[in-house]
């Protein structure tokens, strides 16, 4: 079902009203940016009407590769922390 420029640049305000109530935290205004790029980038590749499923579709993509991207982020931030005397770094080549 196609979707109109108009209710894609509804979408585009939502998300840039949202961006503007989180600006203390940077990474939830950064989805709502990319957000609106994601929906800046459909309207420029369709050039009058966007399909609804397509949109569903790459919202969903970018979503999935955010949560992707924020997972990797924490799995860096917990290092395990060595207990034992001698030890000074994760591998077993440190010395």
């Amino acid at each position: 079902m196609p979707i109109s420029d108009n209710k894609v640049l509804t979408k585009m305000m939502e998300e840039m009203h949202k961006a503007q109530q989180v600006q203390h935290d940077p990474s939830k205004m950064k989805e709502h940016i990319r957000a609106i790029k994601l929906l800046t980038e459909l309207m420029l590749d369709n050039e009058s009407t966007t399909n609804e499923d397509v949109v569903l579709k790459k919202m969903s993509q970018q979503q999935m590769l955010e949560k992707k991207g924020s997972y990797e982020r924490n799995d860096h931030h917990e290092k395990p922390s060595i207990e034992h005397d001698g030890a000074n770094g994760d591998s077993i080549f440190d010395f």
